[in-house]
């Protein structure tokens, strides 16, 4: 555990979390109009059912839901334009997979010259919003549908299993998708991480309604209306550090990066090996064209 929180503040942890906020704050809302607009398309014959699945996603941020659902609308146009509108949306909001990507391989250690370009990097950005956007819609659907069913202690429980199984499968599909494959993952690893983000993230839904409520309660009184705007901040920065933080567990686990020093002093060999990882993430080129163009310029 230790070793996890070291490496999380050597690999400046809070501020790769606090970038993933930043762009998926600003993604949020296209993603939901583009949501909301694929709804309209499939379900246009069922409004009612429509309604349900638009609730049952918005849930995923409580006591934020309602004011969320009452101002996310379609994008205007048909056919042709409609398409055009949505695929644009989706490219304009992919900035928080961008960002997920970078931070998941800066954490893995691995080299900047070994990272995916465009247009590969592009495509995979774009397959973790579609993948985690279905996955983190269907886990809010299927837990909320679960819960409905019956009140007692035992369905909550049953509704918070469902959760916690499509969500570390959609944390899987997206930590395999946004490593770089230099990275070379194992997949114990990936396994180690995708269940501590599903068991975090469903540890912060089950506490969210708590959380946030008391945060906005705090905030009201300093910001008025701007209040919801930084609880919503707040609920995705809590959620995005629970990401690195699972990020972590799996790279420390794979690159057997513990025990490890409280001081400076009397370095492990983990410690030694961190180090050295750390150097070779911040390569632009390989080694060998290094020593090439030194041996030309010689």
């Amino acid at each position: 555990m230790y070793a996890v929180i070291k490496k999380y503040g050597e690999d400046s942890g809070g501020y790769q979390a606090a970038l993933i906020t930043y762009y998926g704050f600003l993604s949020l809302f296209p993603l939901l109009l583009v949501a909301t607009s694929i709804l309209q398309i499939v379900l246009h014959s069922h409004p009612n059912v429509k309604a349900d699945v638009i609730a049952h996603a918005t849930q995923y941020f409580p006591v934020l839901g309602e004011q969320l659902q009452s101002n996310v609308h379609t994008v205007n146009g048909a056919g042709v334009a409609l398409v055009i509108g949505i695929l644009l949306t989706l490219w304009g909001a992919k900035g928080a997979a961008d960002v997920f990507q970078f931070s998941l391989n800066h954490i893995w250690q691995v080299p900047r010259v070994k990272r995916p370009g465009f247009p590969k990097g592009a495509i995979k950005s774009l397959a973790v919003i579609i993948l985690g956007g279905i996955g983190l819609v269907g886990a809010s659907i299927l837990s909320s549908f679960a819960a409905s069913l019956d009140k007692t202690f035992i369905f909550r429980i049953i509704a918070s299993l469902i959760s916690v199984v499509v969500v570390f499968g959609v944390f899987w599909l997206i930590f395999r998708i946004g490593l770089a494959g230099s990275a070379r993952a194992s997949s114990a690893a990936l396994l180690r991480s995708a269940l501590t983000a599903a068991i975090g993230i469903q540890i912060l839904q089950i506490l969210g309604g708590y959380l946030v409520t008391h945060e906005l309660g705090k905030l009201k009184h300093l910001y008025g209306t701007f209040a919801a705007t930084l609880g919503l901040l707040f609920w995705i920065y809590l959620q995005a550090r629970v990401v690195m933080y699972a990020a972590e567990v799996g790279a420390v686990y794979d690159k057997r990066l513990w025990p490890r020093r409280l001081t400076g002093n009397n370095l492990t060999d983990a410690d030694r090996a961190a180090y050295g990882h750390h150097a070779k993430r911040e390569r632009f080129v390989l080694p060998e064209k290094i020593n090439v163009d030194f041996k030309k310029d010689k």
